[in-house]
């Protein structure tokens, strides 16, 4: 044998008989189910920080990010709200624009889609049958979200989407039609400086509006005539005697 080979079993654990030693515990196991659990010693600290608090979570109040809005909140941008574009540019009122939102509302004669800008432009305006064409000069889109299609084909609207592109220094905004229809468009000063493009479109089709209000028409009913003599017999002048 060996000097320094152990041949025999190792010695027992310390303690008395039966009791059962518990290993280390792992400052990064971590119970969820107990709400008590203090994970306050498993994070390291900056020294630097000036909150002496752990940076991972704090309180439901203290957290913005988890205020429940309430029924019917709107945090973006409306014609008649007040709320600024996400990522709002520098300047405004420049002289090139930045279109900061494309929506979309539902009112009570129609709908409309709005472009929010920065600044004031001279729009060009196509209308055809299947879609409206708008070109926005000296106009860049500088938030890839603004370049997303907006889908409104869920509501009642003639519009179904609308596409944003940008061609050189000019943003063409294309919205298509399910059905004909002329909308009515303007520029509105918004607020913070904005300009609001605005295009209302009726919820019927062009030429409905005005065949459904002559089908509510009562027709009018035809006036009596007198009624006319009845014919005299015509006498015959024929010779029975002559042939024929």
């Amino acid at each position: 044998m060996r000097p320094g080979v152990r041949t025999s079993a190792p010695p027992p654990p310390s303690g008395s008989e039966g009791e059962r030693l518990e290993a280390p515990s792992d400052p990064l196991v971590i119970d969820q189910r107990t709400p008590e659990t203090d994970i306050g010693g498993t994070w390291k600290f900056s020294r630097a920080a000036t909150n002496s608090e752990p940076n991972y979570v704090h309180q439901v109040e203290a957290d913005p990010f988890f205020t429940i809005n309430p029924i019917g909140y709107y945090q973006g941008v409306s014609l008649a709200g007040g709320n600024l574009p996400p990522f709002a540019p520098r300047e405004v009122g420049g002289q090139s624009a930045v279109l900061t939102w494309t929506g979309f509302e539902q009112i009570e004669a129609g709908s409309r889609v709005f472009f929010q800008l920065s600044a004031a432009v001279e729009p060009k305006v196509v209308i055809q049958d299947d879609k409206v064409i708008v070109e926005l000069p000296r106009t860049s889109v500088q938030v890839r979200n603004n370049r997303r299609k907006l889908i409104t084909r869920y509501f009642k609207t003639p519009v179904t989407e609308v596409e944003i592109h940008r061609k050189g220094k000019t943003v063409h905004a294309v919205m298509q039609l399910r059905w004909p229809s002329e909308p009515t468009w303007s520029i509105q000063p918004g607020t913070n400086g904005y300009q609001v493009l605005v295009f209302e479109f009726p919820d019927t089709a062009l030429g409905s509006a005005s065949s459904a209000s002559e089908a509510a028409q009562p027709s009018a009913e035809p006036e009596p005539s007198e009624p006319s003599p009845p014919e005299q017999p015509v006498a015959d002048t024929t010779d029975p005697f002559l042939p024929t």
